[in-house]
């Protein structure tokens, strides 16, 4: 099972732009760690910092094969971004599985799920589910991950918006592995 961890591209502004220092991500950073802690492939596309646009973008999805591509946000003002992330993955292959996360996706799942190619949506700290859904996936499908009730997903059941309970917050973050830093452009 191979997992892509994708910061796909997104418009320049004031704020963000070409001579900037760039935020690192460091939700890709920690869920790659957690991901291969747990002995899962993982790689990371971090688009700013290394001026990858879509076509760019589209060309290294395809060399990296995933079988899942995830990405996240926390504002709705980059929420757009990720979704043509996930538009353009179901193009390039419609049976790698969609996966997004972060408060914006969280918070918005009836707008999303039902509309948009979006397999799943992790809620809440994603370290422990983002792992345990891929182990799942791997081990019986997305349909077999979809039919039970692994804590902290979202996901559409039957065409209808399926929310499974809320996992608990991680209570030692001592216990989390340390940021796959090594996959960022540093």
């Amino acid at each position: 099972m191979k997992v892509l961890l994708v910061a796909p591209p997104r418009p320049l502004w004031p704020y963000v732009n070409e001579q900037d220092n760039y935020l690192l991500p460091q939700n890709l950073a920690f869920l790659a760690g957690a991901l291969r802690d747990a002995g899962i492939a993982v790689a990371v596309i971090d688009c700013l910092p290394e001026h990858v646009g879509w076509a760019s973008l589209a060309r290294r999805i395809r060399e990296h094969a995933p079988d899942v591509v995830a990405a996240g946000e926390n504002h709705a003002l980059f929420a757009g971004e990720i979704v043509r992330l996930l538009r353009m993955v179901k193009q390039i292959d419609p049976g790698i599985v969609t996966v997004a996360g972060g408060a914006h996706f969280t918070n918005t799942l009836d707008l999303y799920l039902p509309t948009e190619p979006i397999d799943l949506v992790v809620r809440g700290e994603g370290e422990v589910t983002l792992v345990e859904a891929v182990h799942a996936i791997e081990e019986g499908g997305l349909d077999a991950l979809r039919a039970s009730e692994l804590e902290g997903l979202a996901f559409l059941r039957d065409g209808q918006v399926h929310v499974t309970p809320p996992r608990a917050l991680i209570e030692d973050l001592d216990t989390l592995p340390m940021p796959a830093l090594d996959l960022l452009p540093m």
